[in-house]
């Protein structure tokens, strides 16, 4: 068993050595270089959407005027960056919802309608799935583009999934029709990459846990992937991303005396072909996913520190931002792979004080810690006496406020920090955030009375405030 005291004064040098990037100007010359104008993106959005209303829609007046109002801001809204996309999203709900009011039944009317009220496919339930269905029903019989009834179609299948613990027959079948309509949306040309390659991805990730699924999928969409779009960063892309997914199927996810000779081979032949792909896609135009991919080419490879470290240093030039480059360096760094405690923890608190990585970065000590819980803990009683080790919670509770630092507006974290500082018995900060949790989200706490329960003990154990009468009151 591993115990942290002997690393609390070490875990603050968090100044690791690093391969400096390859030439960051040119970087970011090809980046931008290469990247559809956000004019192009915000044009295209609008003809999908409202030049496409207005040719093919049954218009009123009682309507109208709404209906392509909300459609002309949810088509922004797709291509915007926050807070403006934020913006855009809303006046598309209120709008779109006046249409409805109004009698409005266009089936791209009911697909926004649809996407705004329930946009996340993996928290379904038994009425979103209904009115994916219904929007994909419409919206197959309609004369609009292929890439609306894609979108319609496959949230519907994501749908239907999620409300069964089976894969039912309707699912195979929805699937398959969104693979077709992906099939014709890559001959057409005037499709901006980014909007193609979103399709392509959302498609094969909707069928990855089906081994023979994905595989089908993928030769269907490759021949006219590379056909039509080979000179593009996207492309290569995907083949790289889909080459590492087979890869981790051949070896599977049990330790490395229980692969097969053949899983080793058809695992390195994958990632050969991963690392050469993605490359390319590099070369064509440097983009952040590119080279965190690349960095799990190297988890797999394992040819050594360095290159690992040129691949984070690519994402981190692109995205100072990037959370997920962090975690999967975090990953490459875990005593499982090629690291060890110390080092996971000396990154988690690089992540937490540098003054170039912000966004969700500082809160990388929260998976380093979990993850080393359970590795090194696998009992629920020994997990708990982790939390309590004190050489946890300083990075806990730096990595939170620095992380509240930089989002300020950033409530819904309070659940975190305060589920956090209960399992690490640090009451004080746990009554600290219950007044700031906002509407409670009692499912994190896994129920309602889960949740009662622990505030009730952040209150019983909180350290005594003394009033000027000497009497004591809890907090």
């Amino acid at each position: 068993m591993v115990r942290l005291f002997h690393f609390l004064a070490a875990v603050f040098l968090f100044l690791v050595g690093c391969a400096k990037p390859d030439n960051p100007a040119e970087i970011k010359r090809a980046a931008q270089k290469q990247t559809t104008p956000q004019s192009r993106r915000v044009a295209f959005s609008l003809r999908d959407f409202l030049e496409s209303y207005n040719q093919f829609a049954s218009h009123d007046e009682k309507w109208d005027s709404s209906a392509t109002n909300g459609l002309a801001s949810l088509a922004r809204a797709r291509v915007a960056s926050e807070p403006e996309a934020s913006t855009f999203q809303k006046t598309a709900y209120s709008e779109i919802q006046r249409a409805i009011e109004a009698g409005c039944n266009d089936p791209l009317v009911i697909y926004a309608w649809t996407w705004l009220r329930y946009p996340n496919t993996k928290q379904a339930d038994q009425r979103s799935r209904d009115e994916w269905v219904r929007a994909a029903d419409l919206l197959r019989s309609s004369q609009y583009s292929s890439l609306r009834k894609f979108w319609a179609v496959i949230k519907a299948a994501q749908a239907s999934k999620v409300i069964t613990s089976e894969t039912p027959q309707e699912v195979h079948n929805l699937r398959r029709e969104a693979r077709a309509l992906v099939q014709e949306i890559l001959s057409e040309k005037e499709i901006p990459a980014e909007e193609l390659t979103q399709a392509v991805w959302t498609l094969l990730d909707t069928v990855r846990n089906n081994n023979s699924q994905l595989r089908e999928f993928y030769d269907d969409v490759e021949k006219p992937l590379f056909k039509n779009w080979s000179d593009s960063a996207e492309a290569w892309f995907i083949k790289g991303n889909f080459e590492v997914n087979f890869a981790w199927q051949a070896r599977g996810t049990g330790y490395a005396n229980t692969v097969t000779k053949e899983g080793w081979k058809a695992f390195k032949d994958h990632l050969a072909a991963a690392d050469k792909a993605l490359e390319k896609s590099w070369k064509i135009k440097p983009m952040e996913k590119t080279a965190i991919r690349l960095m799990t080419v190297e988890l797999g490879q394992g040819k050594g520190r360095d290159r690992l470290e040129k691949y984070f240093q690519r994402a981190m030039l692109l995205n100072p931002n990037s959370f997920n480059a962090c975690s999967a360096k975090l990953e490459y760094l875990y005593p499982k792979w090629y690291g060890s405690v110390e080092e996971a923890i000396r990154f988690s608190w690089e992540c937490v004080a540098s003054t170039n990585w912000a966004g969700n970065v500082p809160l990388i000590m929260l998976d380093a810690h979990a993850e080393l819980a359970r590795e090194f803990y696998p009992k629920q009683a020994e997990r708990d006496q982790y939390w309590r080790d004190p050489a946890v919670w300083p990075g806990i509770d730096a990595a939170f406020k620095k992380f509240f630092q930089l989002n300020p507006d950033a409530n819904g974290w309070r659940h975190n920090y305060f589920w956090y500082a209960c399992k690490c018995e640090q009451w004080d900060t746990a009554n600290e955030q219950l007044p700031q949790l906002g509407p409670i989200n009692y499912s994190y706490f896994g129920g309602k009375e889960n949740f009662e329960a622990m505030a009730a003990e952040a209150g019983k154990r909180a350290k005594p405030q003394r009033l000027n009468s000497e009497k004591t009151l809890y907090k």
